[in-house]
This record gives structure tokens, C-alpha cells and sequence, in this order.
């Protein structure tokens, strides 16, 4: 994400062109820290590709 968007829905949202993108995926949390009522989370996407603006392929993707 490169802006900050409130709530599940919002990260769901700026993310559904990823969610689309690849069938079988996950995001492992790798690493959060909290200060007071602020949370900040290192994650990483990973999945297989299927679908975007380039051919099907079935190589795996890991994007930091």
C-alpha cells in the first residue's frame, strides 16, 4: 500500500487488484510493533500468479 487506508475494508480495497491477481495467496505479518494507540506491520505478499495485465504464468511471487 503506499497510502494509509482506515480499516479492513480500506486495505481491502487498495489491495483487491493483488487479491484478484493471485489465485492462491497469503500475507504473513513479519514483523509489528506498537506504540501507544499506533500499530505499524511489516508484511509480505505472497501467492501465485493467475491473472493482471500480463500473461497467466505459474511461477511464484514474493514481494517485500
Amino acid at each position: 500500500m503506499d497510502t494509509p487506508h482506515p480499516g479492513v475494508e480500506g486495505s481491502i480495497a487498495s489491495e483487491k487488484k493483488n487479491f484478484d491477481a493471485f489465485a492462491v495467496w497469503q500475507m504473513p505479518i513479519r514483523d509489528i510493533i506498537a506504540e501507544g494507540d499506533n500499530v505499524a506491520a511489516y508484511l509480505v505478499f505472497e501467492g501465485s500468479h493467475v491473472r493482471h495485465s500480463v500473461a497467466k504464468t505459474t511461477r511464484q511471487q514474493v514481494s517485500n
